[in-house]
């Protein structure tokens, strides 16, 4: 069976973005480091560390390697998805362009894609 690897770049306070877009409708600004560790608090997560993280360079490097990675591969907007490391399409799309992509890079093996399933 062949598996599909789906890579799907995104901007956390993009609009679209649900966590993004629940905090813009409630307007909560999430540039700031203290609003950004009371809503890892309010995951489940510690506040304390939250905010020392986020005041830190800790994950610097991760992020620009993955923005560095991004441009290579063509990103030019979000959501970006990328199938079996072969960059896709970049914005909302229709269940359809999905099916279509994942034929064409499963080729001959996806005869029985369809809109619910996919069987190989």
């Amino acid at each position: 069976m062949t598996l599909l690897n789906i890579e799907v770049y995104s901007d956390l306070i993009c609009p679209w973005c649900y966590i993004g877009r629940r905090r813009l409708e409630a307007g909560i600004n999430i540039g700031k480091n203290e609003v950004l560790a009371k809503v890892a608090a309010d995951a489940g997560l510690s506040e304390k560390d939250a905010k020392r993280f986020l005041e830190s360079d800790q994950g610097c490097n991760e992020v620009l390697e993955e923005e560095q990675e991004g441009r290579r591969r063509g990103l030019n907007g979000v959501p970006f998805f990328v199938i079996n490391g072969i960059p896709a399409f970049s914005g909302a799309q229709r269940p359809g362009t999905f099916v279509e992509a994942f034929r064409q890079v499963l080729g001959a093996e996806a005869q029985n894609c369809g809109f619910e399933s996919c069987s190989l």
